[in-house]
């Protein structure tokens, strides 16, 4: 009679410390989720471009990016966004414009596990856009996704030091 009260004790520890793994487990993977995105209104923002405090992402912030072609989206002999530009900066805002002139400036988010980036602009005049993010050394091809409309739009970005004449 003994032994079956230590086997029911036996397995109810059991039982209640395979309960305790299991939540623990759940609570690490929520944390790793949350430090996989960096957002641009400043609780995190210190993790962009700090490779010891998580992912690295100066191939988006190191350089200028000049719209070098697009494909889809406004058609235009000339590309319309010939001489435009983006700078992403590690703070999470970024400046924008066209020549040597700047014309906005906003905030911006990049999921890592996707690879997708957002742009979210400080005036009105200028749409919210999701992207897609492909890069090389020297160039980043943005794809539009469905969030905001410019799923038919692709952006070929060259990174370069200074901003185009």
């Amino acid at each position: 009679m003994k032994a079956i009260y230590v086997i029911c004790f036996s397995v109810s520890l059991f039982l209640l410390n395979s309960c305790k793994d299991s939540s623990t487990s759940t609570e690490e993977s929520s944390d790793v989720q949350t430090e996989t995105s960096t957002t641009p209104n400043g609780e995190s923002s210190e993790n962009i471009g700090d490779p010891s405090k998580g992912h690295d992402y100066n191939f988006l912030t190191d350089k200028i990016l000049i719209y070098n072609a697009v494909i889809g989206g406004p058609a235009d002999e000339n590309h319309p966004r010939k001489n435009d530009w983006i700078q992403l900066m590690n703070t999470g805002q970024y400046m924008a414009g066209r020549g040597s002139e700047q014309t906005h400036t906003g905030k911006w988010t990049y999921t890592h596990d996707n690879q997708v980036l957002f742009l979210q602009p400080d005036v009105q005049d200028y749409p919210m856009s999701e992207w897609s993010v492909m890069s090389t050394n020297e160039i980043i091809v943005l794809v539009g996704t469905q969030t905001y409309g410019n799923n038919a739009t692709q952006i070929q970005l060259l990174k370069s030091t200074s901003r185009p004449q």
